[in-house]
């Protein structure tokens, strides 16, 4: 079989054509409505394929996918998203998915005004495969007809960013080191002037990193603290934004050890780590303004003679003591002293903290959507919009004294690293904002345990193959692109 060219057009509900599938539909003698006739008109998400369609001469493959209702809302209350766009983004994703394995060298698409960016956004992460021998079915090329704009390629540079991401957290953690994480990130992102610094053990010590390391040190692989810096052409806000990023390769819980079953998706325990600098990849690739740090603490969490034990007490980096009754409740031991180095050293305005933190996120909210834990209104609303405009949303959640009280005082220590099973996401939110002054810097920790991997058995969205998700790395640039454009 042939490698074969594929236009892509829209249908919406209630077999009612896009102008522009309409008019080709006249230009081929009617032959694009009797196929749909005969096949049956696409519903939201679903597609026909019209091969070698052959009338008025020319032989032409179309594929129609359907784009849901006409009247699709710019914002959809229920939803919390912009319904029209998403509706985009999930047609786009179903006519590149439907063309895996029928070797199509390139799909042109028919853009829907408005959506041209979901569009592209929708189709290349639809695209995207870890495995080489699954990508090499899917289409090799996916261009708008008439040519690329710059709606559509700000949504090809956002889903290249996603899908850095996925690739990170999908990666093997023999094959996703801390070592090599900072290697693959700063391969990637230093050509685009993103200063990209890899500090070590020694570092880690020196920086009185005490919490960070005493995870760190249960395993055989050096723990790193990655740190990248990009500065846009201009940064009207006149503020510093530090993102930072849970980057615990593999999390096999310590001697509080994990069960077995699916402890191989604990490879994905750094997704924090992936996010923040795909998210940083992303603003530099677009130009986008502003002033970013990004620190990603990386290290495994493993069983074995120099692990942390429960009941263990730990000093952090601001001299709180803290009592580790679970080793699996790491990951807050590596952000608490990354967040009090932010503040010491890089003293930013907003601090935005991105973690696969906590089981008890995924049973508060399952895959719809990351947790938002923030005391400012300014930031939960911004963080917020900009999910409404991705579709991968944000919701806020409470962080409370009642959940300090939880945690604090611990038995042995200032801080316990864990407390009761209710209000689990709280609780330990709770503490890493501990480890942010109340009068420093705009602060808010996002859960984004619920959105590591797809949901199985479900297409929600639809647009992602089943695996890690690489959620939410366009949330995230978009909140920084606005928070930076303002004045």
């Amino acid at each position: 079989m042939s490698e074969k060219i594929v236009y892509v057009h829209f249908a919406y509900d209630n077999e009612a054509p896009t102008a522009v599938l309409e008019e080709l539909s006249k230009s081929r003698n009617g032959s694009v409505f009797a196929g749909l006739n005969s096949a049956g008109w696409p519903g939201k998400g679903e597609t026909r394929i019209l091969w070698n369609d052959t009338f008025s001469g020319e032989g032409r493959n179309i594929l129609i996918a359907g784009v849901g209702a006409k009247n699709a809302k710019e914002y959809c209350e229920i939803e919390m998203l912009n319904e029209r766009r998403e509706n985009a983004r999930v047609a786009a994703g179903a006519a590149v998915s439907a063309l895996k394995g029928l070797k199509v060298a390139k799909v042109l698409m028919e853009l829907l005004p408005g959506c041209e960016t979901a569009q592209a956004e929708g189709a290349h992460l639809a695209q995207w495969r870890y495995k080489e021998t699954e990508m090499e079915k899917m289409p090799k090329l996916i261009e708008p007809i008439g040519g690329a704009q710059d709606q559509w390629m700000t949504g090809v540079r956002n889903a290249k960013a996603q899908n850095f991401a996925r690739y990170l957290m999908e990666s093997p953690a023999n094959l996703m080191t801390p070592t090599i994480f900072c290697e693959k990130v700063t391969e990637r992102l230093n050509p685009l002037g993103i200063k990209c610094t890899t500090h070590g053990k020694d570092f880690i010590l020196s920086e009185r990193m005490g919490a960070f390391w005493s995870v760190a040190k249960g395993s055989e692989e050096e723990p790193k603290l990655l740190k990248l810096e990009y500065n846009g052409p201009s940064n009207p806000s006149g503020k510093k934004i530090c993102l930072v990023g849970k980057g615990v390769t593999f999390d096999a819980g310590g001697i509080s050890i994990k069960p077995s079953a699916n402890m191989d998706a604990m490879r994905a325990d750094m997704g924090g780590a992936a996010v923040t600098v795909s998210t940083i990849y992303a603003l530099a690739m677009a130009k986008a303004p502003g002033n970013y740090v990004a620190l990603t603490p990386l290290a495994e969490n493993m069983p074995s003679g120099t692990a942390n034990k429960p009941g263990d007490v730990v000093t952090a980096r601001n001299g709180m003591t803290i009592q580790v009754d679970n080793t699996d409740a790491e990951g807050r031991l590596l952000l608490c002293d990354t967040l009090c180095y932010a503040c010491d050293t890089i003293k930013p305005d907003v601090i935005v903290d991105s973690a696969t933190l906590t089981g008890a996120m995924c049973v508060a909210t399952g895959w719809a959507c990351a947790g938002c834990f923030t005391w400012s209104g300014n930031l939960a609303s911004k963080l917020t919009a900009a999910g409404v405009e991705t579709g991968d949303r944000i919701w806020r959640m409470p962080v409370f004294n009642s959940h300090k009280k939880k945690i604090s005082p611990a038995q042995l220590a200032d801080l316990n690293n864990t407390g009761p099973r209710w209000g689990g996401a709280c609780n330990a939110a709770a503490y890493l904002r501990s480890f942010v002054p109340a009068d420093g810097p705009e602060y808010a920790h996002l859960d984004i345990a619920g959105v590591m991997d797809t949901c199985p058995g479900a297409d929600d969205p639809s647009y992602i193959s089943k695996g890690m998700t690489g959620r939410p790395t366009r949330t995230l640039a978009e909140f920084c692109r606005a928070y930076s454009s303002s004045s």
